[in-house]
């Protein structure tokens, strides 16, 4: 947050710094004017039209006001905060303690999968949005979900002014498995109710949209196919899915030869194997239907983000749009990382009890 050195670098040197400069650039020479085009990419590309830029998101206002380094920092810890924030508020309304509130939202903040996302600004956004949009589903059930319907539409459009509007397909998969509910009648009505949030934050997220759309739209009338993901690139192997939950367990890739990185990446050791270790306990010990959900989460999040490798959803999401807009099957693993820590924050909550004389 200082800025006194670069904390990642591959996304964020490579098209971060680019766009935020280019973006400051053009507003400063030309401030009456709003910075439609980028003259220095190509022969020209749309500048406001694209929205990797974050030209409409609020937190990237950083960028506008302070130098790249601790823009960046400042950048990373509120999405931070905004993590650890709706994951504590999440926890508390499920009735989990005080140590497992803890262990559950530090378990999200500090996991692996978050670590990895941190080299690209816009996907640590989509996930720092997905707890605040799991506690708002999961309210619309109780009394006063009306006025939660709000919350939920502004973390939507959060989702979408993020840079990867394709990511709103996480928060719509963490609202669906929080929409079901004991019977039909009461699935269908918390679903009626995330789709009436979902519109109001496509609204809300219109002047982002709309230029998008436009130049997506005259694209493809010129013959421009939509984008689609490079099969295979950038996927999840099976072999490599217990080394990304707990790499200190099972192996995993060390940052390089940063002081700082180094020590972060022991913590997320640590972090993702106490983390996994508490979620076994409550699969194990806990057995509550609180943990269906979460266990709902982990599944859905693993089958996606190793669904190139599965023999029936691997051809789904190679062709079936809008799945197939993903490069990385792997971005599917937030929603592990979510349904992970939430059993880890039931399992430090209910831990095994020993029974007998010592």
């Amino acid at each position: 947050m200082a800025g006194a050195d670069e904390p990642f670098s591959l996304d964020s040197l490579r098209q971060c710094l680019p766009w935020q400069a280019v973006t400051n650039r053009m507003l400063a020479v030309h401030p009456q004017d709003l910075p439609l085009w980028n003259p220095y990419a190509f022969c020209g590309a749309p500048l406001f039209a694209d929205p990797q830029v974050q030209v409409y998101y609020p937190p990237a206002l950083l960028f506008r006001f302070l130098d790249f380094p601790a823009a960046l920092g400042c950048y990373l810890s509120v999405h931070a905060l905004i993590m650890l924030g709706g994951m504590i508020v999440f926890l508390r309304s499920w009735g989990i303690g005080p140590f497992g509130v803890a262990i559950g939202s530090l378990g999200v903040t500090l996991g692996l999968h978050a670590f990895l996302l941190e080299c690209n600004p816009q996907s640590v956004a989509a996930h720092a949005w997905l707890p605040a949009i799991a506690w708002a589903t999961s309210r619309l059930g109780a009394p006063g979900a009306r006025a939660v319907m709000p919350v939920l539409g502004l973390c939507f459009c959060m989702e979408i002014l993020s840079g990867l509007p394709q990511y709103v397909l996480f928060a719509a998969t963490t609202a669906g498995v929080f929409s079901i509910g004991p019977t039909w009648s009461a699935t269908r009505d918390r679903l009626s109710k995330v789709a009436v949030a979902g519109m109001l934050g496509v609204i809300l997220a219109a002047p982002a949209l709309l230029p998008a759309g436009a130049y997506i739209l005259a694209d493809t009338l010129r013959g421009s196919p939509l984008p689609a993901a490079l099969r295979g690139v950038d996927d999840l192997p099976p072999v490599n899915l217990l080394g990304y939950v707990s790499p200190l367990l099972f192996g995993g890739r060390g940052p390089g030869s940063l002081a700082y990185a180094r020590t972060y990446w022991v913590t997320l050791h640590f972090v993702g194997t106490v983390t996994l270790a508490l979620a076994v306990s409550a699969v194990t010990v806990y057995r509550s239907r609180a943990v269906l959900p979460a266990l709902g989460l982990l599944v859905v999040g693993t089958s996606l983000g190793l669904g190139y490798h599965l023999p029936v959803l691997g051809p789904v999401l190679k062709n079936a749009f809008p799945l197939n807009v993903f490069r990385h099957s792997a971005m599917w693993m937030a929603l592990t990382n979510l349904g992970l820590a939430w059993l880890a924050a039931q399992g430090a909550s209910h831990p095994p009890q020993c029974s007998g004389a010592a």
